[in-house]
């Protein structure tokens, strides 16, 4: 039975724009939905600003990992402290910074990351697997984790005057963020079982098991890290 004019017209809207909020609510609960019906990923204007949005979120992170290992930053004016100081001392600059390097980080995650994914999901067993749609399925399901991070900075943002001041305060709101890594892997997963003719047990390894044992480990050797970087700390 064919669907009623105002029917197709409703679908075809859904499928035209992933941004769409049950769209991307669909990416983070049903993504086989989502990967199997939006024709419209595969539109670069689309692919690309999901690509420059991760490269921001990585550009964010160097400054935060730069700024957390100068603390004595916040007792210097700003013509005494250096190039990336400059920017954990003013929101403008932070995110100015953030925006252009973003760009090029962009590009890097497209083609370094893309490459990376497209090896993985022919060691899954899809050798025919097209390169560029295995890029395109990389950045879509990076955005499980590049969504939440950008809010948890725009509050930051709102709620100190810079980058330093809220590294400073010891807000242990950010961890929230780091759920939605593993939550990414099981996405991916279920992206490239969807789009890409790979064996299960294979998929598995590659986009669940390796990519969980290497966030675990990233984990414990920053809170080793931490812990070793104060004053008078034990690990007894």
């Amino acid at each position: 039975m064919e669907q009623s004019r105002p029917a197709q017209a409703a679908q075809q809207e859904r499928l035209s724009n992933p941004f769409r909020p049950s769209n991307l609510l669909a990416l983070f609960v049903r993504p086989g939905r989502f990967f199997g019906d939006q024709v419209a990923l595969r539109n670069p204007r689309f692919y690309e600003g999901v690509a420059w949005a991760a490269g921001v979120v990585y550009a964010c992170g160097r400054v935060d990992q730069m700024t957390m290992r100068s603390p004595q930053l916040a007792s210097l004016p700003p013509e005494q402290v250096g190039f990336i100081a400059l920017f954990a001392q003013s929101w403008v600059a932070y995110w100015l910074f953030a925006l252009v390097l973003g760009a090029v980080a962009g590009v890097a995650i497209w083609y370094i990351g893309g490459w990376w994914y497209h090896v993985r999901i022919r060691w899954s067993g899809a050798d025919d697997a097209d390169r560029r749609e295995a890029r395109i399925v990389y950045v879509w399901t990076s955005l499980i984790s590049v969504i939440p991070s950008l809010m948890f900075l725009v509050v930051q943002t709102a709620r100190y005057r810079s980058c330093l001041a809220s590294l400073e305060s010891a807000d242990l709101w950010g961890a929230a963020v780091l759920p939605f890594v593993p939550w990414s892997f099981a996405v991916s997963y279920c992206a490239v079982r969807k789009v890409f003719a790979v064996r299960r047990g294979r998929a598995v390894f590659w986009f669940l098991i390796l990519p969980t044992l290497v966030f675990v480990v990233g984990v414990v050797g920053l809170v080793l890290l931490g812990a070793l970087g104060r004053p008078n700390a034990s690990l007894l």
